[in-house]
């Protein structure tokens, strides 16, 4: 699917402006058309929006934000009467919103995320933001290989050196044995980092899990800063938890994906799954209708074809369509896919999507991606310079907004704007 990228302009270009000064309802700060924008929601979005910025308040920035908010109202509104809601493209991001938010309602609900860091940890995970490490690892996709690896390294059979030739495709890793320099905690994956920086200088963990598969750490130098102060842990002691959190939720999430995956017993047909990725890597030419049929994957008493995987490979991103370079790069993301559907069922089985939070959480990221939507259509007409572009971009909006506000009928408190108390 194309990837969309696009410009908050609105907020970059906005000027003031105050709609016609008609009563407004108790706590009612503006009036789009029929639908008002309480002071409350205002309040609590605008603090939200300064704490973003690092502005403090004052009037340029509450009319800034409050224009933010009711251009957002006249965007949807153009949106919805040009029926662009109901666009094929648009239709794609919204399937994309809906699937990706269903699962992430599973998830914590499957997930226990009620963490209790004790203060040990959070002066533990402290020092380590105050470390830097220099590592090397042996890397698998799979347990059965890593573990093999391990068993190799442990005997001393084979050197550190020869098995990271042998484990990885890039040549700089495998000339250099797997190391990847110097790293702060936050540069790495949180499950990598954790046992990065909890074993010593020259020690080697036993193999993990992580996001991309599994590693060894090899830990070769260690820098602290030796002058962390006591009320540098306190201020920081919120971010802490946070980080102890992010480690918890990626580790449950991983060992929940692990126990999915076992349940579903997927089975490949290796010959046939070795067809397929030489027939998308243009390695093998055979044409698609001369085994379309044939059997690649098993799970629970389901048997799909290629035609019926080929299908599913089409919502991977191009990113990730990318990164399948070799067979079992192709299986791991077509087993992926298998356990994303099993999420999605188990999501709907819960019958997340007739909950109201998650409606809610629903239709406000769609039509949050339905202002970007409209703001990039606009942004697609524009000239090849570069400097046309800049004042084309700003005139194109301006010209854009003053035709919807000349259709719309927009009041605005401005007495509530300037005295409120945030």
């Amino acid at each position: 699917m194309k990837k969309l990228h696009f410009h908050w302009i609105f907020i970059s270009f906005l000027t003031l402006w105050v709609g016609s000064c008609g009563k407004l309802k108790k706590e009612t700060i503006a009036k789009v058309n029929n639908e008002d924008i309480p002071l409350s929601l205002y309040k609590s979005e605008y603090q939200t929006f300064l704490s973003k910025i690092y502005q403090e308040d004052n009037l340029v920035n509450r009319y800034a934000y409050l224009n933010n908010l009711i251009d957002e109202k006249l965007i949807l509104k153009y949106a919805a009467e040009n029926h662009l809601y109901k666009d094929s493209l648009f239709s794609e991001i919204a399937e994309s919103i809906y699937d990706q938010l269903l699962l992430n309602f599973l998830f914590k609900e499957n997930i226990n995320t009620n963490f209790n860091p004790t203060d040990s940890e959070l002066r533990k995970f402290f020092s380590w933001q105050n470390t830097t490490i220099h590592v090397r690892h042996l890397f698998a996709q799979t347990k059965e290989k890593i573990e093999d690896l391990n068993y190799r390294l442990s005997r001393s059979q084979e050197t550190w050196e020869n098995l990271a030739m042998e484990c990885f495709q890039d040549s700089i890793l495998k000339s250099n044995g797997g190391d990847i320099g110097w790293h702060n905690y936050n540069d790495l994956d949180p499950l990598f980092a954790y046992q990065a920086f909890s074993i010593g200088i020259g020690d080697i963990s036993e193999p993990i899990r992580t996001k991309k598969g599994y590693s060894i750490i090899h830990v070769l130098e260690k820098k602290h800063n030796n002058f962390l102060l006591e009320k540098d842990f306190q201020l920081k002691r919120d971010e802490m938890e946070d980080l102890i959190s992010n480690f918890q939720q990626n580790k449950l999430l991983l060992e929940y994906t692990d126990k999915t995956m076992k349940t579903l017993d997927i089975k490949f047909n290796k010959e046939n799954l070795l067809d397929l990725h030489q027939f998308l890597t243009f390695v093998n030419h055979k044409n698609l209708e001369s085994f379309q049929e044939k059997h690649i994957v098993s799970y629970q008493d389901i048997h799909l074809n290629v035609s019926e995987i080929l299908s599913r490979l089409t919502k991977l991103s191009d990113q990730q369509l990318a990164k399948i370079s070799t067979p079992l790069d192709l299986e791991q993301s077509i087993a992926g896919l298998l356990c994303r559907e099993k999420f999605l069922s188990d999501a709907q089985l819960q019958k997340i999507h007739k909950q109201n939070t998650f409606k809610k959480e629903f239709s406000k990221s769609k039509n949050k991606s339905m202002i970007k939507y409209v703001l990039n259509r606009l942004k697609n007409n524009q000239s090849t310079n570069s400097k046309e572009n800049i004042k084309s971009e700003k005139e194109k909006y301006f010209q854009f907004r003053n035709t919807l506000l000349s259709k719309s009928n927009v009041t605005v408190d401005s007495s509530m704007v300037k005295n409120f108390i945030l």
